[in-house]
C-alpha cells in the first residue's frame, strides 16, 4: 500500500478544507462577502478543470474553505433559554409544562454523579427511590410582593423526583403537570477546554434543573407524545426486557459462571442502550480509573462494530451488496432508536449510512474516502459538530484505523494471515509474494506431519494457530494505535490521561467487538423467549 495521497480519497481532502474554514468562519463573515467569494472560485475552478486537474486543486479547495466558512456563519445556535433562567433566583415556583422524558432511578447508597442528572445522590436518604423527568415548560409562576400569577415562558427543565416513602406518580409522554421547584442554573467550568454539562442539556433542550418531592407533583391532564418522548420510551423499554431476562427463570437455572447477574445486565444496558442507570459506584470507579468508561457512551464505536457484525453476516449469507447495506442500515437505525436516538447515535448512523453507500457507490473501496464523505456530510447537516468531542473522537478513532492501523497490517502481517486460509489450493501461491508463499509451504509441511501422528483433523492446526495468533496481533496494533491517538482528546477533554487506559483498552475493545454484537442477540433471542436468550446470554 502506497502512502496517503489525498487524490485516491479526495472528500478527505474535502472535508479538511471544510473544516479549515469553519474554524476561520467561526467568528462570523459577511454572508454576501462569502457568496460573492464562492461564486468566483467556483468559476476559477471550472475553468482549470477544463485545462487540467492539478491546476484546479487550489481553487476547489478555497471552494470547501468558503463552504466552510459560510456553514459556520449561517448556523443555528441553540436557544439559550435566558428567560427561564431569570427564574432560576432562589424561590420556589409553580412551574407548568409538558412531561417529554421519563427515567427511573435506583436507590443508591453512596455519592455519584450521573452524567445525564446533575444532582448530588450523598445529600438524599439511602433508600429513596427517584425518577428524573424532563418537563417542556409552558409557565412558570411569577412571584412578587403584591401579586402571584403565571406568565408564558418556553423552556425545558430537568426534575428529579425523590419518593421520601410516597410513590413515585404514573407519567408518560405528553402528561401536563405542575410542580414547585426551586430552578438552578446548571454549573459551567472556567476551563474553557473542559467538557460543559450545561452545554449537554442545551442541547437536549434543557436549560434548567431542580429536585422536588414526588408528592408535590400534580397531573393536570394528559396531550399528545412528542416523537422525542417515544424515542426515549423506546430506550427505558429495551432496558427492561433486559432485566426481565436476568430475573427469568431460565437464566437463573443456569451454572453461576454462565448466569446473567443484576451486575452483569447494568453494564450491558449501559454497553448496548447507554442506560447508565444500573451501573454500581465500583463499576463506574473503575472503568474511569482504566480510562475504558467510554465503552458505556453509546457513540460511534458501538454503531460501527453493529453495523459491522450485521453486514459481515448479511455478505456470508450470500445476500448481494445493494441488499446487505439496505438490511444493515435497517438493522442499525432500529438499534439507534432503541439507544434514545441522542446526538451522538444520529452522528454515528448518518456517518455510518454515507460510508456504506459511499463504499457501494466507489470504484476504489477507499475506507478513507467513505470516512470523508461521512464526515462531510455530518458538517454539512450540524457545523457544531466540528467542536464536539464525540465527533472528533469518532472521526479520529476511524482516521488511525483506517489510515495507520489498516496500512501497517497490510505492510507487515496481515498477508501472512490471509495467505493461512485455503491451503488446499496451490494455485494461489503463484499469485503471492514468495515469502508469503513460503509460508503456505511450510504450513502444508507442518499439517501434513501432524496429520501423520494424529489423524486427518489435525492438517488445519498449524494454519489455525497461525491466522488465529496473526489476527489477535492485528487487533492488539489497532487498540494500540487507538489509544496512542485518543490520549491527547481524553487529556483535553476528560481530563483523564491513565497509564492504565493503553493496556486495558488493548484488551476490552476487541472483546467488546465480540461482546456486544452478542448483547444485541441476546436481547433479540429475549423477546421471543428467555431460553432462546440463555446461548448468547452465557
Amino acid at each position: 500500500m502506497g502512502a496517503l495521497e489525498f487524490r485516491r480519497a479526495p472528500l478527505l481532502a474535502a472535508v479538511v478544507w471544510f473544516a479549515l474554514g469553519e474554524l476561520v468562519g467561526r467568528n462570523g463573515r459577511p454572508a454576501v462577502l462569502l457568496v460573492f467569494a464562492l461564486t468566483l472560485l467556483v468559476g476559477l475552478a471550472v475553468l482549470c478543470l477544463r485545462r487540467t486537474l492539478r491546476t484546479a486543486v487550489v481553487p476547489l479547495a478555497g471552494v470547501w474553505l468558503v463552504v466552510g466558512m459560510w456553514s459556520a456563519t449561517v448556523q443555528p445556535v441553540p436557544e439559550r433559554q435566558a428567560t427561564l433562567l431569570h427564574f432560576a433566583d432562589g424561590l420556589s415556583r409553580t412551574v407548568r409544562g409538558s412531561v417529554v422524558r421519563v427515567r427511573m432511578l435506583p436507590a443508591r447508597g453512596v455519592a455519584e454523579r450521573d452524567l445525564d442528572s446533575d444532582f448530588d445522590r450523598a445529600r438524599e436518604p439511602e433508600a429513596a427511590d427517584a425518577m428524573s423527568v424532563d418537563v417542556l415548560v409552558d409557565g412558570v409562576e411569577e412571584v412578587t410582593p403584591d401579586v402571584s400569577r403565571m406568565v408564558a415562558v418556553r423552556g425545558g427543565v430537568r426534575v428529579t423526583l425523590m419518593a421520601h416513602g410516597d410513590v413515585l406518580p404514573d407519567l408518560q409522554c405528553g402528561d401536563a403537570v405542575e410542580v414547585p421547584l426551586q430552578l438552578r442554573v446548571p454549573q459551567r467550568y472556567n476551563d474553557p477546554g473542559a467538557w460543559q454539562y450545561a452545554d449537554y442539556l442545551l442541547a437536549q433542550g434543557i436549560g434548567a434543573h431542580a429536585n422536588a418531592r414526588a408528592a408535590k407533583l400534580t397531573k393536570i391532564g394528559a396531550g399528545a407524545a412528542r416523537l422525542q418522548c417515544r424515542l426515549f420510551a423506546a430506550q427505558s423499554w429495551a432496558a427492561m426486557r433486559l432485566d426481565g431476562y436476568v430475573q427469568s427463570t431460565a437464566n437463573r437455572h443456569l451454572p453461576g459462571v454462565l448466569r446473567l447477574s443484576h451486575d452483569d445486565a447494568g453494564m450491558v444496558k449501559a454497553m448496548l442502550f447507554g442506560d447508565r442507570a444500573g451501573l454500581t459506584q465500583t463499576q463506574r470507579v473503575g472503568f474511569q480509573r482504566t480510562g475504558s468508561f467510554h465503552l458505556f457512551v453509546v457513540s460511534g464505536l458501538h454503531v460501527t462494530l453493529l453495523a459491522g457484525a450485521v453486514f459481515w453476516m448479511a455478505r456470508q449469507l450470500r445476500l448481494g451488496e445493494w441488499l446487505a447495506t439496505l438490511v444493515t442500515l435497517g438493522l442499525a437505525t432500529g438499534y439507534a432508536v432503541l439507544t434514545g436516538f441522542g446526538a451522538p447515535v444520529q452522528r454515528a448512523l448518518w456517518m455510518t449510512a454515507i460510508f456504506l453507500v459511499a463504499r457501494l457507490l466507489s470504484r476504489e473501496r477507499s475506507a478513507l474516502n467513505g470516512l470523508g464523505a461521512a464526515a462531510l456530510g455530518v458538517l454539512v447537516w450540524s457545523p457544531e459538530s466540528l467542536f464536539e468531542s464525540s465527533f472528533q473522537m469518532t472521526f479520529l478513532a476511524v482516521m488511525a484505523i483506517a489510515g495507520i492501523a489498516v496500512p501497517l497490517g497490510d505492510r507487515s502481517f496481515v498477508a501472512y494471515a490471509r495467505a493461512a486460509r485455503k491451503l488446499e489450493d496451490a494455485w494461489v501461491d503463484q499469485t503471492l509474494e514468495p515469502r508469503v508463499a513460503q509460508l503456505r509451504v511450510m504450513l502444508r509441511l507442518w499439517g501434513e506431519a501432524l496429520e501423520a501422528v494424529l489423524g486427518r483433523w489435525a492438517y488445519w492446526v498449524p494454519a489455525v494457530v497461525v491466522r488465529s495468533g496473526l489476527w489477535a496481533a492485528e487487533l492488539a496494533m489497532i487498540g494500540v494505535v487507538v489509544e496512542m491517538v485518543m490520549v491527547l482528546p481524553m487529556a483535553v477533554y476528560f481530563h483523564r490521561a491513565t497509564p492504565f487506559a493503553l493496556p486495558a483498552n488493548m484488551l476490552s475493545v476487541p472483546m467488546v467487538a465480540v461482546l456486544a454484537p452478542l448483547g444485541v442477540v441476546t436481547f433479540v433471542a429475549s423477546l421471543v423467549s428467555p431460553w432462546l436468550a440463555t446461548v448468547p446470554g452465557a
